[in-house]
């Protein structure tokens, strides 16, 4: 069989594909698979430039879910039945249940400090590879961390300790433009999440945009 004639894609380092079995005959690449999903994303760790197809993007997001929130589960789950005083968690037999789940919540931190820059690097190259710029990830990143510091400059330390709406109905209390300024930043803040959630599900552009060839389509 001939191999198939393909753009160069050393450089951003997607799939080669050496034959016309490895393509459907609709023109486009197999999608990848979650192993490879995630040794793509890890081997890019910190690649911002190129395209990602969304089986890659998905797929790791499914596996940064069960990396940082799966560790979690116990610490909640110990938390949910002490507040409902279902057990006490100073007592002999949950100590040590405690001291796991608290090393597991160590875990959970951990991954997601490790996994964060993956997740933003291969938000970007979604995001690329349907056309679009990656300053969309910095200004969702940007607002976040101002939707977090507004209720800390507000109330201070305390701010850690009240759920959203506590947070809501105390700012404006303090003041209406505080009030305001909380409210617009969190709005703004699920606006663009929900904004970048939609552009994640967007088809790969066909070919070769500015960000580089298609790593799902046959360039034509």
């Amino acid at each position: 069989m001939e191999p198939v004639q393909e753009l160069n894609h050393d450089a951003n380092h997607e799939p080669h594909y050496k034959s016309v079995s490895h393509i459907f005959k609709n023109g486009f690449i197999p999608r990848l698979r979650f192993h490879q999903a995630v040794g793509r994303c890890v081997s890019r760790y910190a690649t911002f430039k190129g395209r990602a197809r969304r089986s890659e993007f998905w797929f790791f997001g499914l596996f940064g879910v069960l990396a940082v929130v799966v560790p979690l589960l116990p610490v909640c789950v110990l938390g949910i039945l002490d507040e409902r005083a279902v057990i006490d968690l100073e007592s002999e037999q949950w100590i040590a249940a405690g001291t796991l789940s608290m090393f597991l919540a160590l875990i959970g931190l951990f991954a997601f400090l490790v996994l964060l820059i993956p997740t933003l690097s291969v938000q970007t190259r979604r995001l690329h590879d349907v056309g679009l710029s990656g300053w969309w990830v910095v200004l969702s990143l940007a607002v976040g961390i101002v939707a977090g510091i507004v209720p800390f400059i507000i109330f201070g330390p305390t701010s850690l300790e009240m759920n959203e709406i506590e947070l809501f109905v105390l700012a404006f209390r303090v003041s209406k433009f505080a009030g305001a300024s909380l409210l617009t930043a969190c709005a703004v803040d699920y606006a663009l999440f929900f904004t970048l959630l939609v552009f994640s599900v967007f088809d790969s552009d066909k070919g070769i945009n500015k960000y580089g060839p298609s790593p799902k389509y046959m360039c034509e």
